[in-house]
């Protein structure tokens, strides 16, 4: 059994919906994870071509996006989600920018620019 953290919240997921935060963070942790245990889990007795990922509640959404996202394909074999749902709607962001902007004013950040 392999785990690993990820970023959560603002650090994983923030975007000002351009180049300079694009977003999704949390689950590119998640992909860099999964190349490193893809790499390296036969020195520690595992098998790189059967590699299952497991994930609750909103790791089960990962789950599932990882499923659809090209970064992730070759780097599992199986995948299991509990009681999460990629549909779920806190799972697609919408207004990043705004969310975004009301974050970096509440601590103080300056918000005309996101650069």
């Amino acid at each position: 059994l392999v785990t690993f953290n990820y970023r959560l919240g603002p650090l994983g997921f923030l975007s000002t919906e351009d180049d300079v935060i694009p977003g999704n963070y949390g689950l590119k942790d998640q992909v860099t994870a999964l190349r490193w245990i893809r790499s390296n889990i036969e020195a520690f007795g595992g098998h790189a071509d059967n590699i299952s990922i497991v994930g609750y509640s909103a790791g089960s959404a990962s789950v599932q996006l990882h499923y659809l996202s090209p970064m992730s394909r070759g780097l599992f074999k199986n995948g299991i989600g509990h009681s999460g749902s990629a549909l779920n709607p806190w799972v697609l962001a919408e207004d990043s920018a705004k969310k975004a902007q009301l974050i970096a004013t509440t601590v103080g950040c300056p918000t005309t620019s996101s650069t």
